[in-house]
């Protein structure tokens, strides 16, 4: 995600691509992509619909079958990459919305290194805002700019996490 977010792309999301892959290897993709913050989604359309769709025009099933099929493929795996994201925003806090990117946990305020210095103390998720929320956690404070603590609010509150708000920050 830093690679893909360097030069200023700070909102830039990336998706998992299923390239034809078999469903074991996707599961995988997606337990491991789901929790990094950034990753939005999926797009694996032929790992969906390519099975049912070929039998179908084969004869071997129907009309309703073929869409139930899809369907059930479709959930399927929404529903690991969304228990993924569930588990780890619970959890793993500290690897997805409060890490450096590379899955590391941010320890501290002063882990984290900002391209440019903000008035009044920075987000430690875009290192550009203001912070204006202290997210209390296990290892450390973090602190959020409004639009970063809007975004993870569920999975801090799912975390019981203490927040603290309307902070001036002077460094």
């Amino acid at each position: 995600m830093a690679q893909i977010r360097a030069g200023g792309r700070d909102h830039v999301g990336a998706i998992v691509l299923g390239r034809d892959a078999p469903t074991a290897r996707l599961d995988h993709w997606l337990a491991v992509a789901a929790p990094v913050d950034g990753f939005m989604g999926f797009a694996i359309g032929r790992s969906i619909w390519e099975g049912p769709i070929a039998d179908h025009i084969g004869g071997k099933v129907g009309d309703e079958e073929t869409a139930d099929r899809i369907a059930g493929r479709y959930l399927g795996f929404a529903r690991q990459y969304c228990a993924a994201v569930r588990q780890n925003s619970a959890e793993g806090l500290a690897m997805g919305i409060f890490g450096d990117g590379r899955g590391q946990p941010v320890s501290g305020r002063t882990a984290v290194k900002r391209p440019r210095p903000v008035a009044g103390g920075g987000c430690d998720r875009c290192h550009v805002a203001s912070a204006k929320v202290e997210v209390i956690t296990r290892a450390g404070s973090v602190f959020l700019c409004s639009h970063h603590h809007t975004m993870h609010r569920n999975a801090i509150l799912a975390a019981g996490y203490q927040v603290r708000a309307g902070l001036s920050l002077g460094h």
